[in-house]
């Protein structure tokens, strides 16, 4: 996860905890005003993500994006798998950075 994508969900996190505890000092926001937050959120982690390249892994497998600007005739990321599985992918929702942002711009599309 890329440190865009950390700073999002630390940032969610806190608003969301502070939300729930009532704290004095935060007041609660509703629900909107957190889908709000969370949507300019997620969109920030994928703009990082496409902007300086992501690196994804469990172990098993690694996702790799490289930046719009080393792109190979549009294409920017590939997954490997071991023992050797290989593929191209074509969308970055594949990424954890990027899949919220997709997420909301694909309703976003369907709804106009």
């Amino acid at each position: 996860m890329n440190s865009a994508a950390r700073l999002g969900l630390a940032l969610a996190t806190a608003i969301a905890v502070a939300s729930l505890a009532g704290c004095a000092s935060q007041q609660a926001i509703t629900p909107a005003e957190a889908k709000v937050a969370y949507r300019a959120i997620a969109k920030a982690s994928c703009d990082k993500a496409q902007a300086v390249g992501e690196v994804e892994t469990d172990g098993t497998y690694m996702a790799i994006m490289v930046t719009r600007s080393h792109a190979y005739k549009g294409f920017s990321a590939a997954y490997f798998e071991k023992p050797s599985k290989y593929e191209v992918l074509y969308e970055a929702n594949a990424f954890i950075a990027c899949s919220d942002w997709f997420t909301f711009s694909q309703y976003e599309s369907v709804k106009k």
